[in-house]
């Protein structure tokens, strides 16, 4: 019988592709690290297997990350995860390293001036091109 998926199964999926897209390391480079396969790292960050609390320091070796990171944000709900898109994961990371916070307000403006409901991100995760993004117009 398989188990139900737990906040923090959620939670940790999704912080650890989050994780991988920002370090620039495929799932491929990923799994070598870790010693499991690419499609059993999808499974990780689909949520789909949970991770071994023995693999956790190898992954948090390859990604140059901590822990902490891979737990981040537990008290966030699965509809909440499923609204921010790695783009803007990346910018609000980049954007937390910025120290001036003159220059932090000008960009939050010249991004909100920027938005369009129109432009959604299309994920190109899979092996062989991970990390990669394009943008769509809505019809």
């Amino acid at each position: 019988m398989a188990k139900e998926r737990t906040d923090i199964d959620i939670v940790v999926a999704y912080n650890l592709r989050n994780l991988r897209q920002l370090a620039g390391v495929t799932q491929k480079s990923l799994a070598e690290a870790t010693g499991v396969t690419c499609q059993q790292i999808h499974k990780y960050e689909s949520g789909e297997s949970r991770i071994a609390a023995g693999k956790l320091p190898a992954v948090t070796r390859a990604l140059g990350c901590t822990l902490a990171q891979v737990f981040q944000g537990l008290e966030i709900s699965e509809s909440e995860l499923g609204q921010m898109s790695f783009a803007a994961t990346k910018l609000a990371a980049d954007f937390d390293n910025i120290d001036s916070v003159v220059e932090r307000e000008k960009i939050a403006k010249i991004v909100a001036s920027l938005a369009v409901d129109r432009a959604k991100p299309l994920p190109a995760d899979n092996c062989a091109n991970a990390g990669e993004w394009q943008l769509r117009e809505a019809s």
